[in-house]
């Protein structure tokens, strides 16, 4: 009798030691799922929490570039009476299946004859390349588009932009499309390249931008 009554107390003080180290091993858990959610947590809600509704788009063109065009273009910021003057070149070559746009800057892209690189966004190019994007294929007279952030969570609008066509002009010798593009804090107005379907000029509130050299001739 007292053999059993031991073999039992040995059983109950081995189940709670099972449930300490359950009950130990579950707070050391939950306090790295704390500590993950204040350091990791931004990562996580721009990555996993917002989505991207671009709407639907029809491309008018396709990619215009040839191997070894180069594109430059000059960049002023501007901040009350001072500004700030830049240049920046890209590059066109021709990879294994992409064409390659790469600036001595860096941020190379490859994309493909539809414009886009591998992320597939019609709004950008995942290197930041600014002269060329591929919504620029879609630009024609009455074109209008528009992209919306979102949380996943409540399908709140969290930001927005929108392109609109306002009408041709030529500029610096070259048929442009003038396109308004108006975004939650503010506006510009870029003139895309009829024919390379490039930006030839883009103008914000404190800056400038302007195509200085390309493969055509330019009319300053």
């Amino acid at each position: 009798m007292e053999k059993s009554r031991g073999i039992s107390d040995n059983f109950k003080m081995v189940s709670m030691e099972i449930k300490r180290t359950i009950l130990f091993s579950f707070g050391i858990f939950l306090l790295l799922m704390i500590v993950g959610y204040f350091v990791y947590g931004d990562q996580l809600y721009s990555k996993k929490a917002i989505i991207i509704n671009e709407n639907p788009i029809s491309k008018v063109s396709g990619v215009t570039f040839s191997p070894g065009e180069v594109y430059t273009y000059s960049i002023e910021q501007i901040n009350g009476s001072e500004s700030i003057s830049t240049t920046i070149s890209y590059l066109i070559d021709y990879g294994e299946n992409c064409i390659i746009i790469s600036s001595e800057e860096g941020g190379n892209s490859c994309i493909n004859m539809n414009g886009n690189d591998e992320e597939g966004s019609n709004l950008t190019l995942e290197s930041g390349v600014f002269f060329f994007k591929p919504w620029m294929l879609a630009v024609k007279e009455g074109w209008k588009w528009r992209v919306e952030w979102k949380t996943i969570f409540t399908d709140e609008i969290l930001d927005w932009v929108e392109f609109e066509t306002i009408g041709s002009e030529k500029i610096f010798g070259r048929d442009s499309y003038k396109v308004h593009v108006k975004f939650s804090y503010g506006e510009s107005t870029k003139w895309i390249d009829k024919k390379k379907r490039v930006l030839l000029k883009d103008t914000g509130v404190n800056y400038v931008i302007e195509i200085i050299n390309g493969p055509f001739p330019l009319e300053k």
